[in-house]
């Protein structure tokens, strides 16, 4: 080996040739994932795929995203190659850790060279920053290296890949809290969107999705569960969802706890998303105060095919792999006769392999004194010539012939005087032709990272807030009069779905312009009031006019404490809620004129008073209408002039 070539990557060395059991795996999984997307073509002999593997970890909005990317040069086919080279570019990458050889059982050295060395051959390789050559490799045997993306050298839509991820997810419940020391339940909503920063019309993502619960805090749980599960109501809007008992490893005493969805075809430009919900029944230890409580964990196994050709439809890092030079097994004769005072030679070059099909590129024919090796003949008369010299040397070029298995093409014939014996050499350069069948084929991919315990690295924490004292609902509903056009019943319902007595709190609510305040005396049971039900729990009132855009009237209800242990379904008729002092209920008429819109009668706030649970304020429930989560800030600032002023007196305990 010459010492030009670089450090030889020594098969004595034990260490350096260790593989773990992951590194197969995940060389494993990038062959199957190469082998998927061609979809069913033949391989070539030799394969040199680009595979770039993506880990993202994903808690609320915020996601970190690492890229490892990987080369592998498998010889796929029954032949022995030889004098493998790849050039390669390695773009956005850590050149702290280079290119590096993570597996290997070539029967020959591998080294990687940073220059292009002289003994390298000619090839297309303008750009190359690393040069990858295998003298020898047999039939099934795979060499591996890594690099590693810099994230933050590059970016999407101005944010580092470092910070966000190629598949967007949300994930949601419909409840925002649940109540410690009770059996609850809620529901989860999960989407996964391609990013179309990075991807392009076209470019197709195979995915898999698996919801797991776990009560191990090892892997993305709680062991504040005291029961967690079953998963039930699993709903994917695209692929085939079932239900699974899921890993013991997790912990889970409940199933089943894994919801797995497969057969997800994303396609950028059309198809970009992926909808999923499931319900979770659960019990959480009684706690006080309150906390973001994770209760499992998303994994998303994904596989990405740009859909553009050659270096368009590569890998993230914007790394290309070049070209390639390798050859096999062949023979070249040489044919020597003397005839009229001449010599006469010529050579066969010959394909031995069955299943390798060369392009004869070049080849040479010379002649040297007998006994000699670099001591060229001369012949004044040489006609064929080379550089208009008289030394005995031909030369062909720039050729494309096919060499088939088996098959052989001739030289020319060089005829030269020599009054001696000469020696007459030959040599050709037979190259693999780049052919899918029978040559060689690069590929390029782009896949989540391999994980032994979850499968995937694309990971994605699922978290509920748990109370442990009190939580209120409020509920608005608003009802039509019967008999009379334009009037309407409305009810706010306030529960203490927690699990202790709250602080004094507000109510906030307001009319829309075009409605107004009705029949303002009377009792609730005849319908015709405004009603507060408990004058043990109301502590005063107050209005403002035009609170805000598009409404005439704000009106602020103080109330006292409420007790725990309420169910949250909102009716204003639950009479054992209210007399328990769990429920507060308030009641008015309006009527509506001209153009106006009963969607916007849908909105109510909550703010509980000497509240140090900062997650129990607001909550608000909607029925339909307006979302008040557009509203609700600046209502709250509207009216904090009117309670500062002592508009609003808060009822002392």
């Amino acid at each position: 080996m010459k010492s030009d070539y670089g450090t030889p990557r020594k098969r004595t060395d034990y260490n350096e040739r260790k593989v773990s059991i992951g590194t197969i795996a995940q060389v494993f999984l990038v062959l199957v994932v190469i082998g998927a997307m061609a979809a069913g073509a033949a391989a070539a002999p030799l394969e040199i795929s680009m595979n770039e593997s993506v880990s993202t970890f994903t808690v609320g909005d915020t996601a970190t995203t690492q890229v490892t990317g990987g080369i592998i040069i498998l010889n796929n086919g029954t032949d022995d190659i030889y004098d493998i080279w790849v050039p390669v570019t390695l773009a956005n990458y850590d050149p702290t850790y280079g290119l590096q050889v993570n597996f290997e059982n070539a029967s020959s050295d591998v080294v990687v060279h940073n220059a292009k060395p002289a003994s390298a051959p000619a090839m297309d390789d303008d750009g190359a920053n690393f040069w990858i050559q295998i003298p020898q490799l047999r039939a099934d045997q795979t060499v591996v290296l890594s690099y590693m993306v810099d994230g933050d050298s590059l970016s999407i839509d101005g944010t580092p890949l470092s910070e966000t991820s190629l598949i967007l997810v949300e994930t949601s419940t419909d409840a925002s809290r649940v109540v410690s020391g009770r059996e609850v339940s809620w529901t989860v909503y999960f989407n996964a969107t391609t990013n179309s920063g990075f991807f392009a019309d076209g470019d197709e993502v195979a995915m898999e999705i698996n919801h797991y619960l776990s009560k191990n805090s090892t892997h993305y749980g709680s062991a504040g569960w005291t029961e967690l599960g079953p998963i039930s109501n699993n709903f994917t809007s695209q692929g085939t969802s079932v239900l699974l008992d899921g890993p013991a490893l997790y912990g889970n005493t409940t199933t089943p706890a894994q919801m797995q969805v497969t057969g997800v075809a994303l396609t950028e430009g059309s198809a970009v998303s992926v909808n999923t919900s499931y319900d979770v029944a659960a019990t959480h230890a009684k706690i006080t105060g309150s906390i973001d409580e994770p209760f499992g964990f998303t994994t998303i196994a994904f596989s990405a095919q740009r859909s553009g050709t050659g270096e368009d439809s590569g890998v993230i890092s914007g790394s290309v792999v070049y070209d390639c030079y390798a050859t096999g097994e062949a023979l070249v004769s040489v044919t020597k006769e003397h005839a009229d005072g001449f010599w006469k030679g010529n050579a066969t070059f010959t394909n031995k392999a069955t299943g390798l099909v060369y392009v004869l590129t070049d080849y040479a024919l010379w002649a040297t004194e007998q006994g000699t090796f670099g001591t060229y003949v001369e012949d004044a008369g040489w006609t064929p010539g080379y550089d208009s010299s008289t030394t005995v040397l031909y030369k062909a070029a720039d050729l494309t012939t096919v060499l088939n298995p088996g098959a052989s093409a001739g030289s020319q014939t060089i005829e030269f005087a020599y009054e001696g014996i000469p020696v007459i050499w030959a040599n050709a350069t037979f190259a693999l032709g780049k052919n899918d069948t029978h040559g060689w084929e690069r590929s390029y991919s782009i896949e989540t990272k391999w994980n032994e315990t979850y499968g995937s690295e694309f990971i994605v924490s699922q978290r509920i807030w748990v109370v442990g004292d009190y939580l209120i609902k409020a509920t608005k509903h608003v009802v039509p009069l019967a008999g009379e056009d334009t009037k309407f019943r409305v009810y706010i319902v306030v529960e203490n779905v927690g699990g202790t007595e709250t602080p004094d709190a507000y109510i906030y609510d307001m009319i829309p312009t075009n409605m107004t305040l009705a029949d303002d005396t009377g009792v609730w049971s005849e319908g015709t009031s405004t009603y507060v039900n408990s004058s043990a729990l109301f502590g005063e009132y107050s209005n403002v006019t035009a609170p805000m855009p598009g409404y005439d009237l704000g009106q602020i209800w103080s109330l006292g404490s409420l007790q725990p242990g309420a169910d949250g379904t909102g009716a204003y008729d639950d009479w054992g809620q209210i007399t328990g002092g769990q429920q507060f209920v308030i009641a008015y008429n309006m009527t509506g004129s001209g153009n106006f819109r009963l969607s916007d009668v849908y909105i109510v706030g909550v703010d509980p008073v000497n509240s140090l649970n900062d997650h129990t304020s607001p909550i608000i429930t909607l029925f339909g209408g307006s979302k008040s989560a557009n509203y609700e800030g600046m209502f709250i600032l509207l009216f904090a002039a009117v309670m500062v002023a002592g508009f609003v007196i808060r009822r002392k305990k």
